[in-house]
């Protein structure tokens, strides 16, 4: 009889609690949707409007000759594929324009991991609207890729730093070593061992924007 009473008299307010919790997961759930279709239609508005130019043509170039250069050859690689498909500016930058969303979409998962749910919010608005990321987004070049691969090694460093698991560990280990060994080994430091200097000095992140950031630099 006690644990019914007690069981009634705690019963709306775990009904408030558990409500109020999934509405700030939808709420949450649907402002990334709607932040991730701003950014398809910010990166992919006159993608085509001006025809290849200067460093696009050595993508051609490198594309077609896989292997002249190891550095951004996953890029390379893709876009041989989609060479397959069309040589058009729309579709040849459109891996471009799909990697700079992507990447926003990742941030927006990692960024709560150490900071606030409201923080990834504006840090997915702020890359969704940049104009530099905006410039990069509609080249023929692997800057993009590289930022999604940037931000995947860091989301997989958030997860493991919740959760230190071996299976955790190699995934970030996998992921940071494909992003600085896949496009720029000089940059290995950001994404692989400033973490680790992180953990040995036991301090957390803080400046993962930073680390983004810098893979946006043009090679």
């Amino acid at each position: 009889m006690v644990r019914e009473r007690v069981g009634k008299r705690f019963a709306p307010v775990l009904d408030k609690r558990l409500l109020s919790n999934n509405k700030n997961a939808l709420f949450a759930a649907w402002t990334g949707i709607g932040l991730l279709f701003v950014s398809f239609a910010i990166q992919l508005n006159h993608l085509d409007a001006r025809t290849f130019f200067g460093d696009e043509f050595g993508s051609f170039d490198e594309a077609l000759a896989l292997g002249k250069n190891a550095n951004s050859l996953p890029y390379f690689i893709l876009l041989r594929a989609f060479l397959i498909w069309s040589d058009g500016e729309f579709w040849t930058r459109f891996i471009s324009a799909a990697c700079a969303v992507l990447a926003a979409a990742v941030t927006y998962r990692w960024v709560p991991r150490i900071s606030t749910l409201p923080h990834a919010q504006v840090t997915m608005l702020l890359l969704a609207t940049s104009p530099f990321l905006l410039v990069y987004a509609q080249q023929m070049r692997f800057y993009t890729l590289a930022l999604l691969a940037a931000s995947l090694s860091i989301w997989a460093f958030a997860e493991w730093t919740k959760q230190p698991q071996p299976k955790r560990l190699t995934v970030w280990l996998a992921a940071a070593v494909f992003a600085a060994e896949g496009f720029d080994s000089a940059e290995l430091d950001e994404t692989l061992l400033l973490p680790l200097l992180k953990i040995n000095t036991g301090t957390a992140i803080s400046r993962p924007s930073t680390i983004v950031a810098a893979k946006l630099a043009p090679a």
